[in-house]
């Protein structure tokens, strides 16, 4: 387990989600909405969690506590799309933690070694999450080596790496027109 004052994280992570609050991720949102076609409620729910994630980061920093929070699926979608804002992104991350929270994609898929440090920190996560806000962080599929939160991923981009294979380009491009055709002149 990490070696925190409970009490004392609570009452910082209370503090940090009023300035999280303040961040305006609703163009965000939008986006995954409108031209991701996410459901709005789904959305909402990330963006829940998200604030949740974000207020817990600007916490532990700011108690000189030195913790990756590992996200959940959740989480990790809506904070890609606050990233590829990258002046917001920045701004927002300067103003929540002074510097900008970076993001390491790759962790838990460096070997073995990497995996089980990837486990146990997603393990004290969780715990660390639970404590915070009385619900864990990961459904327990994803935590224990049954589930894989990337299945719907990995089907969705294998779908499109094929359509984009078997298609003439145009058929899949943006249409710069906004006309609702397949192939527009």
């Amino acid at each position: 387990m990490l070696e925190v004052d409970m009490k004392e994280l609570k009452i910082k992570t209370m503090e940090s989600e009023a300035a999280v609050s303040l961040i305006d991720l609703s163009i965000i949102k939008r986006k995954m909405v409108e031209t991701f076609g996410w459901n709005a409620d789904v959305v909402d729910a990330m963006e829940d969690r998200y604030r949740k994630f974000l207020a817990v980061q600007a916490a532990t920093r700011a108690l000189g506590m030195n913790v990756e929070i590992v996200p959940d699926r959740m989480i990790d979608e809506i904070w890609h799309m606050h990233i590829l804002d990258t002046r917001k992104y920045a701004a927002d991350c300067v103003a929540l933690f002074g510097e900008v929270l970076h993001h390491d994609p790759y962790f838990g898929m460096m070997g073995e070694a990497d995996r089980a440090a990837w486990t146990a920190q997603a393990n004290r996560c969780d715990h660390l999450w639970y404590e915070l806000f009385g619900s864990p962080l990961y459904p327990s599929a994803d935590l224990d080596g049954d589930g894989d939160a990337y299945a719907l991923d990995r089907e969705f981009h294998r779908t499109m790496s094929h359509a984009l294979l078997r298609s003439d380009r145009s058929t899949v491009a943006r249409c710069r027109t906004q006309c609702k055709p397949v192939k527009c002149k």
